[in-house]
């Protein structure tokens, strides 16, 4: 492939990835889970690998440097969306609840601030016992047979 096609592939890409977290909200409140979310964050990381293959692609290409691909930064834009969408989407992870113990990736890593995290996610709370009186409401129902008509 020229410099010119991978060039459309990346524009292509870079739009992609752009764009996922905004397609994810898309989805709105209610559809947005912690499932949807993992599989959205694990697109961008395909996408992101595809991107970076490329990219060693296109830098050992004759014309790079004077190449529209070098002299817009397409590259370093493109990486710094990424970085600051899968921070995103892993912020979205800990609002859901969702246990985050995977990397961009999927691979696992837990160190042991997550295990911590996760040992406070399953703790149980004491159950409370609630007395059982009719007393309130009686004193409630007497009230309304009380209140002044009109």
């Amino acid at each position: 492939m020229d410099i010119d096609s991978l060039y459309e592939v990346q524009l292509d890409l870079s739009g992609r990835i752009t764009r996922s977290f905004s397609n994810f909200q898309k989805l709105g409140k209610v559809k947005m889970t912690s499932i949807p979310c993992q599989v959205r964050l694990e697109q961008l990381e395909r996408d992101f690998t595809t991107f970076l293959n490329n990219h060693d692609k296109i830098v050992t290409l004759e014309g790079y440097d004077e190449h529209e691909y070098s002299t817009t930064s397409l590259f370093d834009k493109t990486q710094e969306t990424y970085f600051e969408l899968v921070g995103n989407f892993k912020g979205h992870l800990l609002a859901c609840n969702a246990p985050l113990n995977l990397n961009a990736s999927g691979l696992e890593q837990q160190g042991p601030t997550q295990a911590v995290v996760s040992a406070a996610f399953n703790q149980s709370l004491p159950k409370i016992e609630i007395p059982k009186s009719t007393s309130c409401m009686s004193v409630l129902n007497l009230n309304l047979y009380h209140l002044p008509k009109g």
